[in-house]
């Protein structure tokens, strides 16, 4: 199951592989001045037989200083060398594992996004609950402290 439109991974695979290419440059984090580290999701990863097979293949890679698959996240951590990044993805479609490139910021919270949800939940409260002279100042009758 993905978060794109149907359809997008395939659009995606289809692309220039210099854009493909691009994509994992800009995905990848640096470690040090010459190694990279690229996070991917692989949904198919569901055994240590699973591991063994993506670890081994990716490892094979020219390039590769470091795979390890994780059963638990159904991610993938690569640490690379070079300019131009191995054909990780394809690697992993060859074996039979569909993987797409891993957001590691996408599960950080947004506070500016918390602040604006904050600020509409006392809003809405204060629309709702009104001044209440039996609540104590700050409470509305739902509980919801301002």
């Amino acid at each position: 199951m993905s978060c794109c439109a149907a359809g997008a991974e395939a659009f995606i695979t289809m692309t220039d592989p210099a854009i493909a290419r691009q994509e994992v440059l800009l995905a990848s984090h640096r470690i040090s001045e010459d190694l990279l580290q690229t996070d991917l999701s692989v949904p198919g990863i569901h055994c240590g037989g699973c591991i063994q097979a993506i670890e081994r293949s990716l490892g094979a890679l020219p390039d590769i200083e470091h795979a390890r698959a994780n059963l638990s996240t159904k991610r993938v951590t690569i640490r690379w060398r070079g300019g131009d990044p191995p054909p990780f993805i394809e690697t992993l479609d060859k074996i039979g594992y569909k993987a797409h490139l891993f957001d590691v910021d996408g599960d950080r919270k947004d506070a500016v996004q918390g602040e604006l949800v904050r600020a509409l939940a006392s809003c809405c409260c204060r629309f709702r609950c009104g001044p209440e002279p039996s609540q104590p100042h700050g409470t509305c009758s739902t509980g919801y402290r301002r």
